[in-house]
């Protein structure tokens, strides 16, 4: 094992690393170039080219991870539970799901067509992240605020009811976990009462665990840059 991240340190994370970095900030400036084109009214659908941008250097930012493949599980619930399916449709706009590492950012942001998430206000702070969260439409929540909290809860529900397409995404427990339990559930977005779908996320290395635990995140993403191969499960 030792030996495979010494491997992957010299001749496999440098590489990673340039590649991250070329790809973070071309995502960037694409961006930056659609919205130039849009403010000189241009006939372009520059909300959904942009996320299509966007979506489509998230799958690469996995890839640089090493999370080449991604197993998904179908749960069927028992017929007691009501669900929404194909017969009986509902809008599932809302997306909840236990929170293990900063990849899971990744993983929906690549997967998911229209995606934004509930996200702390000093994501704004952070160059190129805070400008993507932006234009994605996330939502902002002041933690020291009780009443951004409430406005939270009224912005979903706003979404909800005008037919915004965006799914949003929230983690509960409110902080990352080691992905070996899940920490009891903050009840701030179950009180829109809107109906949501369940995603589960378990992570799985042969090296640095990628889930974001007592160490600091740049050795955490380092230790990724490292692995050779990293898995993600998802279950929903």
């Amino acid at each position: 094992k030792y030996s495979n991240l010494i491997m992957g340190a010299v001749f496999l994370a440098p590489i990673r690393i340039i590649i991250f970095i070329f790809l973070l900030i071309s995502c960037n400036l694409i961006v930056k170039l659609i919205l130039l084109l849009e403010s000189l009214n241009f006939n372009l659908n520059t909300l959904g080219l942009t996320k299509a941008v966007i979506r489509f250097c998230n799958r690469l930012v996995l890839i640089i991870f090493g999370f080449y493949k991604i197993n998904k599980t179908i749960k069927i619930f028992p017929s007691n539970v009501k669900t929404c399916t194909k017969n009986n449709s509902c809008n599932t706009s809302l997306i909840i799901s236990n929170h293990v590492s900063f990849v899971d950012i990744f993983y929906f942001m690549a997967t998911e067509r229209n995606v934004c998430f509930v996200a702390k206000a000093e994501t704004l702070k952070i160059p190129i992240i805070g400008l993507l969260a932006k234009i994605i439409g996330c939502i902002f929540v002041d933690r020291t605020n009780p009443e951004s909290r409430k406005h939270v809860v009224s912005e979903i529900q706003n979404r909800f009811k005008n037919g915004i397409e965006s799914k949003i995404v929230f983690f509960p427990e409110g902080t990352t976990t080691n992905g070996k339990a899940i920490l009891p559930f903050k009840k701030g977005v179950f009180l829109s009462r809107l109906p949501f779908k369940l995603v589960g996320l378990s992570y799985s290395s042969e090296g640095v665990y990628p889930a974001f635990t007592s160490i600091n995140m740049l050795i955490e993403i380092f230790g990724l840059f490292c692995n050779f191969q990293n898995k993600i499960k998802v279950t929903e």
